[in-house]
């Protein structure tokens, strides 16, 4: 395992234990047994590794979703139930972490998160528009923008509740439900 891998293994598991704020980078270091100077040659700073922890599965949901030979709905219905599912499955603190870095306009980390997600949707729309799925019509921009939005609404909601409303639940509710009505 690389000293990369190492130090985005324990930060995974000192956050999941212990809550991202609640970490040093120092003691990241300490427990992956590497100098604190060999952090910040991988990372600028603590905030950017929560977006390495989540970064290939993320991307893996995003291939899985483009190469179904489905519908329009069920492309996105497939990112945004599995990337739900993935978010419940890394954890709370890390999704914590990772909406409170979002909102951070100089964490240059957050925005590419946000824009992650707004260019996968926006792939599946313009692909959609491009195939006579979905009308020229529509606007992808605005139809972008109230997905992406809704989703991380659904986030905040689950980490604001404590888990007690369920992230899967209500991405899964929003696309058999909602989805099919917007596109």
């Amino acid at each position: 395992m690389s000293k990369k891998e190492q130090l985005i293994k324990v930060a995974t598991e000192l956050v999941a234990l212990s809550g991202y704020d609640n970490i040093s980078v120092k003691e990241i270091t300490e427990k992956a047994n590497v100098a604190k100077g060999t952090f910040y040659t991988y990372f600028k700073q603590k905030e950017d590794i929560i977006s390495e922890i989540t970064k290939p599965a993320f991307e893996n949901i995003s291939n899985e979703a483009k190469a179904i030979k489905g519908s329009i709905e069920e492309k996105i219905k497939h990112f945004l139930i599995l990337s739900a599912r993935e978010v419940e499955d890394i954890g709370i603190e890390i999704c914590r972490a990772w909406l409170a870095n979002s909102i951070k306009l100089e964490n240059k980390v957050g925005i590419y998160d946000l824009q992650f997600y707004i260019d996968r949707i926006s792939d599946f729309l313009d692909s959609a528009i491009k195939t006579g799925e979905l009308s020229k019509e529509i606007d992808t921009n605005q139809l972008t923008e109230d997905i992406v939005a809704t989703y991380y609404g659904f986030m905040n909601l689950w980490c604001i509740t404590d888990k007690k409303v369920s992230l899967k639940n209500s991405v899964k509710n929003f696309c058999n439900y909602t989805l099919p009505k917007i596109l």
